[in-house]
């Protein structure tokens, strides 16, 4: 009750309504359907652990969380899962990474072929935000069709976030709050991990004109990178 509140000013009715407003659309949905089917699996493909990557941008996104320390945060994370499980993992660990960094792709592409014997990682790539965003900039495409595809490339890439069960992010960006949101309505999601969190009421970087994320991350059921890994359920990542 204290989660979801006796009224709307609770975390889980607020995720409840954006994930009503970032429901996909029938076009959408086909979308999502065509990403899977390329993707070789099936229909409402949850991942076991997810990453939101963003590098430049905001004043406010600490410049020491690199593309290396999300990975490098999600693969001790599973790591540790597989050692709380009595028997051998049985398959590899689904890990789904968004991003709109062009220059994050072959990071995560190297990394994936690293452990290719112990992770399956899937995204999006070559996306219309990934071809507008250069130098470390956030933009956008402005008109016509590369508008409308970002669109529903934002909205897919928050669908699968919230579905997995682990997420990796920042909690300054307000996609990574919004999958994160949405995964806790849903049930979906067990832990929300913040990379730009050093402590429970502390934000990297923090100065006076952020000093409102620290509350509301706690509210919303968000854990500081200094608190992870708390362990999956048995066999949560490995097993069938």
């Amino acid at each position: 009750m204290a989660w979801r509140g006796i009224d709307w000013n609770s975390p889980w009715w607020w995720g409840v309504v954006q994930a009503f407003f970032l429901r996909p659309s029938p076009e959408t949905a086909a979308f999502i359907s065509s990403v899977e089917r390329n993707w070789g699996v099936a229909p409402n493909f949850a991942a076991d652990v997810s990453l939101h990557i963003r590098v430049g941008g905001k004043l406010e996104r600490p410049k020491s969380v690199t593309p290396e320390l999300y990975l490098e945060s999600a693969y001790q994370y599973i790591r540790y899962a597989r050692t709380r499980q009595s028997g051998p993992c049985a398959r590899r660990a689904e890990v789904f990474v968004a991003t709109d960094s062009p220059e994050v792709l072959p990071v995560v592409e190297a990394w994936a072929a690293s452990h290719a014997d112990d992770l399956i990682v899937r995204m999006q790539s070559n996306t219309a935000t990934q071809k507008n965003a250069k130098g470390h900039r956030e933009t956008a495409p402005t008109r016509g069709h590369d508008q409308y595809q970002a669109a529903i490339e934002i909205i897919t890439d928050i669908f699968f976030l919230s579905r997995s069960r682990v997420f990796f992010g920042m909690y300054c960006s307000q996609i990574a709050r919004a999958a994160a949101a949405i995964g806790h309505a849903h049930g979906t999601l067990r832990d929300a991990i913040a990379l730009d969190m050093d402590a429970p009421d502390a934000i990297l970087n923090a100065s006076a004109m952020i000093t409102k994320y620290s509350a509301g991350a706690r509210w919303e059921g968000w854990r500081a990178r200094s608190h992870a890994p708390r362990p999956l359920q048995a066999g949560a990542c490995c097993s069938e």
